[in-house]
């Protein structure tokens, strides 16, 4: 065991060569684990983040979406009112038609009665100067034949 010869001062130098380089592999291989788990990590919270954007786009797309359909439906609801409030206002004008070629079929009635009731007085005042027309000739006849007879 002493200060043995050189080959044992070579082979301790070879031995403690060996546990340096064992040290620096296990060194390494430890580093090196650890970086892969810090990548690790690393990787599953670029994953997380990820997934959260993806939730937050879809969650914003749905917000959207119902949002739009909401607008659908409140236009649609709109342009039934709109509907309903031409249609009301063409009865009321269908109403307010009818009402104007009824007076006007009235009137027309009316004018016609009091056309024809015209035509009979004018035909009365008429038949009325022709008799008054005949008792004057006859009064006339009668006074000559007085005349004559005096």
């Amino acid at each position: 065991g002493g200060g043995g010869g050189p080959r044992q001062r070579a082979l301790e130098e070879a031995r403690r060569r060996a546990d340096d380089l064992r040290r620096a592999a296990a060194e390494d291989a430890r580093r090196h684990e650890e970086e892969a788990a810090t990548q690790a990590a690393a990787n599953k919270r670029k994953a997380a983040a990820a997934a959260a954007l993806r939730q937050e786009r879809e969650d914003a797309r749905r917000v959207e979406l119902e949002e739009a359909r909401a607008k659908a439906e409140e236009a649609r609801r709109a342009a039934e009112r709109e509907c309903r409030v031409v249609d009301e206002e063409a009865e009321e004008l269908k109403k307010i038609a009818r009402a104007r070629e009824n007076m006007e079929e009235d009137a027309a009635q009316k004018e016609k009665k009091i056309r024809d009731e015209l035509v009979r007085i004018q035909a009365s005042e008429a038949s009325m100067r022709q008799e008054e027309e005949t008792r004057a000739r006859k009064i006339q006849e009668l006074e000559r034949e007085k005349k004559e007879a005096a």
